[in-house]
């Protein structure tokens, strides 16, 4: 999962996404109309349970530091062994960046 986060924070949209793929038509079935869809989501307000992180570069960083705090020396040979070279060049750029060290 770290690997994923990590490729989500630090690469480009256009080297994480691949080619979407196409979305079916649902009108042609099922008689719901793009009107339908507009009405019946028009009274919903979603809310944000991530509102209070501002810059999840630092979230992570910070988070990581704070567990790998925890067992030192345990975080360091995980990451290793589980994220891919360049995840592991990226991480360490971000918790160099807030200053949050992985023990």
């Amino acid at each position: 999962m770290l690997d994923s986060i990590v490729t989500l924070l630090s690469r480009p949209e256009e080297d994480r996404v691949g080619d979407e793929p196409e979305m079916p038509d649902i009108t042609e079935n099922t008689g719901y109309t793009v009107a339908f869809v507009n009405l019946y989501n028009a009274g919903r307000k979603e809310e944000d349970p991530l509102k209070d992180i501002k810059d999840p570069r630092e979230f992570l960083a910070t988070s990581l530091a704070k567990l790998s705090a925890l067992s030192p020396g345990r975080f360091p040979q995980i990451i290793s062994e589980n994220l891919d070279p360049a995840n592991q060049a990226a991480l360490h750029e971000i918790c160099s960046a807030y200053n949050c060290p992985v023990v």
